[in-house]
Formats: structure tokens, C-alpha cells, sequence
């Protein structure tokens, strides 16, 4: 019953989207996206909640052996079970049950949970709840499923304070835990006793090599795999990792704390991956780097996108007088003047795009103040005569203002130092329309130096596009994604270290619980504890507390558990 309430739980928190509705199933992929995006449905909130309290409600009924409480439920679940399937979740939803799988599995195994609940009920509870129905066999296939309901998170814990809270006992919480803890070891130390009972072996016989090479082959190799997982992970990422295209580029120019001046940007089918040739021509041009060489050496044809920007604004620069003339004053002022150049990058990895932020200090030399009453000039059109049909244009150029090679990753976009500090020059110009309107183009200037795509032509001379070339890393698969995020690093700290930890504390401090754990026999210690648990089901708490003082005592005194634990040969 448990395990069918527990899939049932297992189903809902998965498959959230198929029982949402319609108003959240639209804007939710799946639960999974949605918690990381710090959003809890609270639909899907009120149905695990509900699912969580039933399992409890059904936990303390059975402690409390209510039969008639236990029938008012199965009633309550049965009626609200079928209203809910075949009502309200179509409605919801607005799909019919028949077409909706993921409810039809949920209503599967919570009719096989009505099955063996009405078995139950017409069974009744047992006269006595005797310790974990996983112990009443001594096995190696017990103690596994024992010791996933061990691990499991908070469920042991759950369990000691529900049985302490719905069982009449004389015992505090704290020796309520004491005891379960000696049970549950008994039965550990009993499960190894009948594995070696089953699967004896002779006496002063040595391990046969392929238990020792198999066993301890497969667990050395499995410790240097911990050990070496993220080196060989990122190490030879390459060839598991994906390329991941960028799904745009746009670029913005603002003159130091005014409104942005020029901003264009390119979508994903307008950028192209260089080919073989073009790939050859870059890594010809910097043959003579052995830095950038090897740098190059580390991605392929597919991890190399090129994006022409058309150097002609989209949009209109509409400034008013004041703010034309504030502009003017400053350029010709001996204030700090910026500019300001951003590079966006949009990803699928990240909702936000990365971005490159880049400036230029247009104040220090003789040619910047230049530059600077240049651009004073330009933006300032009282001179120009707008009855003409054509306007003048004037333009200022601006040398090494931006990076042409970024690397894209998942942290954020930066300059390529690997590859020179190859710059780009842009010139800037602006055409007015009227007194208070005019749009900008940016040209760029390539130098000799400058990678060219095969077949390009007009080299070495103002583009009318500017040139940008990214490098993008690599992505993981989506299986990898979670564990790749946290870097070599953040691998070694989180899960290496982790396991590590978890490894050592199995094979550390043996010594301490030897007394415990090699036990010859451990029948009268485990009939013990089963008269602690019939006693209290009887209500005799004196007895209880008696028998369990003496369980205290023999774990207390080591001279005595050896007594009680020899075989019963001896």
C-alpha cells in the first residue's frame, strides 16, 4: 500500500503538466523548470501536500488500529479519488480522462492501493505491530530495500517520531531511538550471519582470485573513476560536449551617459559557421602564435560563427535641443567622455543574454580631443541648410574600440587575448534628417591583418558591416548539464569530496564497533528486543522498561554481550 501511494506521489511530481491547468500548463515545460526559476505552482503545491497528509492519515490509523476510522477514509479517498479523476481534472485540464495518460497510471495504482486497502479492512490490522515489516526475513535481498528505506531522506526519521507519538509506550523519544537503532543493527549483523550460512566458507582457505581481482577490481576501478571523473570529463569534453550557436548578436554604441546613438542586432539563421577553408585561413594568420595556435587547436569549424552587423541604424536618434546641446557642451568641455560599446548575446542556456561591456576614454590625447570636437561638430546641425533634399553628413573615427574575437560561454562573454589584441576601428557617422532627428552609421575599417572569409571582397578597406567572430564553448548534453555546471572545481568540492567523505566514514573507525558488528549469534539479543515490542503492545509499560534497561545494560557492558552472543553450541 505504501509503495503504491508512494508512486502515485512519484507521478504527480514529475508529471505535473498533465494534471495542471490550462492557465499554467501553457506557461510550464515541467515542474523541474519552473523550481528553478523560483516558481512553485500552487496547484501543484496543494496536491502533493494533500497526497503527503492521506499517506500520514492512513500511517496513524494503522498504528492506532482504528478499522472503522481506516473504512471512513477508504470511503473519503474512493469518492474523491473518482470525483477528481473523472470531473474536475477534465475540466481543469480540458482533456478527457481517456486521452489523458499520465492520470490513467495514477489512477491505476491507486486502485490497486483501494484493492489492498479493502483487503485490509476486511482482514483487520494485526494484533501486533512487531518492529519493520522489511525484518522479518533475514536476507541479502531485505537488507537492500532495508537499507534504501534507510538512506532515504527524513523517512526513518518520519517513521520513530510517528510510531512514538501513536504508540502507548513508556518510553522517552530519545530511548524510543536507542532502541530502534539496536534493532536495526541486529538485523544488519543478522542478514550477514545468514548470508554466511548459506555460503559457507572452508577455514584457512585463501580468497579465491576471482573474488578478490572481480570484487576488488570492479571496486578499485570505480574509486579511480571518482577520483578522475572530472579531469576525464572536461578533459575530453570535446568529444561528448555539443556546439551551441548563438542565437544572436546585437550591438550598441552610447556616448557616455546620453540616450544610445546606434543599436542593430543579427538573429541566429544570420549568422554563419566559417567552413574548412575559412578555418585554415584563421589559423594561417596566426601561425606565428604559438599561444593562439594551440588555443585553436582546442575547437573545430562548428564552434566558430561569424556575425556581419549592418552598420546602419534601424532606428531614428531623436534628441531634443536641450539634450543635443547638454552633449555638445561636454564634448567640448574638459570633462571624462566615454563611449560606450555592448555586445548581447543571446543563449538558451540563460534567460538573460551575455554580455560583453566595453568602453573608450575620449580624453586623454591630443588625438582623442580631436575626435571629440569632431564629434561636437557632427551632432550639432544649426550650420546645415534643411531645405535641401540631401543633407551633409560628417563622420569621426574611432580607433580600437572594440574586440573583433569573444568567447561565449556559459559564465558570460569575454575578450580573446589567446588571439592578439586585434581591435576594431569604426567610423562614425550621422545624417540629419531635421533639427531634431538624424540616424547613425558605423563603418569599419579592416586592417591587413584582419581574418577575412574566403571570398570576401573590398579587403582592407571601410565595410559598411562590422565584423565580430565568436568562439563558443562547447555545452554538455542535457544529461549532463546538472553536473557539468559546477566546473572541474566545483566537481572535485561538491561530489568528489562528498563521495570521499561517504567512503571514509564506511571505512573508517572499524575498530570502534567491532564489539557490535561480529556478533557469532545474535538470536537472543533480537528475541530481546521482539519482547520489548510484545510487552508494549500488551500495555505492560513496568516490563517494558525493565527489558529495556537490560538491552541497555548489555550494550553497556561488553563482557556480558559476548556471554549472550555465543552460539548456541557453545
Amino acid at each position: 500500500m505504501f509503495l503504491c501511494d508512494a508512486i502515485g506521489f512519484i507521478i504527480v511530481s514529475f508529471s505535473y503538466k498533465s494534471f495542471a491547468p490550462v492557465t499554467e500548463s501553457h506557461n510550464i515545460r515541467d515542474v523541474t523548470s519552473a523550481i528553478k526559476e523560483n516558481r512553485v505552482p500552487s496547484a501543484f503545491l496543494v496536491m502533493l501536500l494533500s497526497l503527503f497528509i492521506f499517506m500520514l492519515v492512513d500511517r496513524v490509523i494503522y498504528l492506532r488500529r482504528l478499522v472503522f476510522g481506516k473504512l471512513i477514509l477508504q470511503v473519503m479517498l474512493v469518492i474523491g479519488a473518482h470525483v477528481w479523476m473523472f470531473f474536475i481534472l477534465p475540466s481543469v485540464t480540458n482533456r478527457p480522462f481517456s486521452k489523458n495518460v499520465t492520470a490513467q497510471l495514477w489512477y491505476f495504482f491507486k486502485c490497486l492501493y483501494f484493492g489492498l486497502s479493502a483487503y485490509q479492512i476486511r482482514c483487520r490490522y494485526p494484533a501486533r505491530i512487531l518492529g519493520n515489516f522489511l525484518t522479518k526475513k533475514y536476507n541479502y535481498t531485505n537488507l537492500f530495500f532495508f537499507k534504501i528505506f534507510q538512506i532515504t531522506p527524513f523517512m526513518l526519521e518520519i517513521r520513530y517520531l510517528m510510531d512514538w507519538m501513536w504508540t502507548d509506550t513508556a518510553l522517552g523519544l530519545y530511548s524510543w531511538v536507542q532502541m530502534e537503532d539496536i534493532y536495526n543493527n541486529v538485523f544488519i549483523v543478522a542478514c550477514f550471519l545468514a548470508g554466511e550460512d548459506r555460503y559457507v566458507t572452508a577455514r584457512a582457505t585463501k580468497r579465491s582470485p576471482i573474488i578478490k581481482y572481480g570484487l576488488g577490481g570492479i571496486l578499485l576501478f570505480l574509486l579511480f573513476l571518482i577520483i578522475w571523473f572530472p579531469m576525464l570529463l572536461f578533459s575530453f569534453g570535446g568529444t561528448v560536449f555539443v556546439s551551441k550557436a548563438p542565437l544572436g548578436c546585437r550591438l550598441s554604441i552610447k556616448l557616455d551617459s546620453y540616450k544610445t546613438v546606434f543599436e542593430m542586432d543579427v538573429q541566429q539563421h544570420q549568422l554563419y559557421e566559417i567552413n574548412s577553408r575559412d578555418y585554415k585561413s584563421l589559423r594561417q594568420q596566426f601561425i606565428a602564435n604559438q599561444s593562439a595556435t594551440a588555443f585553436l587547436s582546442m575547437y573545430t569549424i562548428s564552434d566558430v560563427y561569424i556575425a556581419d552587423i549592418n552598420g546602419k541604424a534601424a532606428t531614428l536618434w531623436a534628441s531634443t535641443p536641450p539634450n543635443t546641446r547638454g552633449l555638445y557642451n561636454h564634448l567640448m568641455g574638459n570633462k571624462t567622455f566615454i563611449i560606450y560599446v555592448t555586445v548581447s548575446i543571446p543563449s538558451s542556456t540563460s534567460s538573460e543574454p551575455y554580455v560583453y561591456n566595453f568602453h573608450y576614454n575620449l580624453t586623454s590625447t591630443a588625438e582623442s580631443r580631436r575626435s571629440r570636437e569632431k564629434l561636437a561638430q557632427m551632432i550639432m546641425p544649426s550650420s546645415y541648410n534643411f531645405s535641401t533634399q540631401v543633407l551633409p553628413s560628417r563622420a569621426v573615427s574611432i580607433p580600437n574600440i572594440l574586440p573583433r574575437y569573444l568567447y561565449v560561454s556559459v559564465k558570460g562573454v569575454k575578450q580573446l587575448t589567446n588571439l592578439g589584441r586585434d581591435y576594431i576601428n569604426l567610423m562614425l557617422h550621422i545624417n540629419h534628417i531635421d533639427n531634431s532627428s538624424a540616424w547613425w552609421q558605423v563603418n569599419e575599417y579592416r586592417k591587413r591583418n584582419t581574418f577575412e572569409p574566403v571570398g570576401v571582397r573590398n579587403k582592407y578597406t571601410w565595410n559598411s558591416t562590422i565584423r565580430i567572430v565568436t568562439f563558443n564553448e562547447r555545452v554538455a548534453p542535457s544529461i549532463l548539464a546538472t553536473v557539468t555546471s559546477y566546473g572541474v572545481v566545483g566537481l572535485y568540492v561538491s561530489i568528489v569530496f562528498m563521495v570521499g567523505k561517504l567512503v571514509r566514514m564506511m571505512t573508517g573507525d572499524l575498530s570502534h564497533s567491532v564489539i557490535y558488528t561480529e556478533m557469532p549469534y545474535v538470536g537472543r539479543i533480537m528475541r530481546l528486543c521482539q519482547d520489548i515490542y510484545l510487552v508494549r503492545e500488551n500495555g505492560d509499560m513496568a516490563l517494558e522498561e525493565e527489558l529495556f534497561a537490560k538491552l541497555i545494560f548489555l550494550y553497556r557492558s561488553p563482557e556480558t554481550l559476548i556471554k549472550i552472543t555465543r552460539p548456541k553450541v557453545e
